[in-house]
């Protein structure tokens, strides 16, 4: 039962020893917890079997016993072993080759740890942030506490789209799409303008205003979706419609809305179609504090639908 020798070390051998004795303690104890357990598994099928109360007698274990057990039972348990968990990033900080935060929501916290050549991969994340951790769970036996060890981090909600933006931006400003250069100049008296919008209060704050101030333009409507899943494909198709009718500039229009409902004017699709229209484009989209990639790549920005037709 002793430890194996290793010939020509000693200190070797001792710790050897050393080692297999405390596993065997862990693993003894592990028992012993299982065991009872049984027990008290068995106890309480016989009495639900007989109809009599059967109670198994109550086992004391020490700390260390106590948090061996449910490091086993965490062990044990295999959807522990990959689990992903979504919430929002608390007391981020970072020490002894780790990075250590805290996920939360409405409910409960959970205390995260990453190694640091991990975290290293990680996206721009920090408190507040909106993320899924995908890991394992373990127990800090030391400590008698469960914590996701974290492999990967995804931004969701808004910062999942704000990192987008952030991605796009940079490559449209890198192939030269913001440049001023490239600006087409704005017709002093257009005799027709194309709206592309959608049917609601932005499209109608543009007509009002524009048929107030100037009867005399005709205004070619272009309907289209101006948020929702695929929008950014159609407003790019809408754009493609309004430049082939020759209209003297093309006004790309919509009212107020959340960050997710205005972010198809951030897309790819509506860039490109912005970028190749021969026609001069004014955007007016949301309020004036907003800001959208489509309004970089523009001829002219406004920062309302009203703006633009008094404009």
């Amino acid at each position: 039962d002793g430890p194996v020798r290793f010939p020509g070390s000693n200190g070797r051998y001792r710790r050897r020893g050393a080692a297999d004795r405390a596993a065997r303690r862990r693993d003894d104890s592990r028992r012993a917890a299982d065991a009872a357990a049984l027990t008290e598994s068995v106890a309480v099928a016989l009495g639900s079997r007989f109809g009599v109360a059967l109670t198994a007698p109550l086992n004391i274990y020490t700390v260390g016993e106590f948090s061996a057990r449910m490091h086993g039972v965490f062990d044990r348990v295999r959807a522990f072993d990959s689990i992903a968990v979504s919430g929002e990033v608390s007391e981020w900080s970072e020490r002894n080759n780790a990075v250590y935060f805290t996920l939360k929501d409405s409910r409960a916290v959970l205390q995260c740890v990453a190694y640091s050549s991990r975290a290293q991969k990680f996206p721009n994340v920090g408190p507040g942030s909106a993320i899924v951790a995908q890991g394992r769970v373990r127990v800090a036996e030391w400590r008698s506490r469960y914590e996701l060890l974290v492999e990967s981090v995804r931004l969701t909600g808004i910062g999942e789209l704000f990192q987008q933006y952030e991605e796009l931006k940079e490559r449209f400003r890198r192939l030269g799409y913001f440049d001023r250069e490239h600006k087409l100049p704005i017709p002093a008296f257009p005799r027709v303008v194309g709206l592309v919008s959608a049917q609601g209060k932005g499209a109608e704050d543009f007509m009002t205003t524009l048929q107030e101030r100037a009867p005399q333009v005709r205004i070619e409507f272009i309907q289209t979706r101006v948020q929702g899943l695929g929008a950014d494909v159609e407003i790019a198709e809408a754009l493609d419609r309004a430049a082939r009718g020759r209209p003297d500039v093309i006004v790309l229009a919509r009212g107020g809305g959340s960050y997710e409902d205005l972010f198809p004017f951030n897309c790819e699709p509506v860039v490109r179609a912005v970028w190749r229209c021969p026609t001069p484009i004014i955007t007016a989209i949301g309020h004036p504090a907003d800001h959208h990639l489509a309004d970089e790549v523009a001829d002219y920005v406004c920062e309302t639908p009203s703006n633009a037709a008094q404009f």
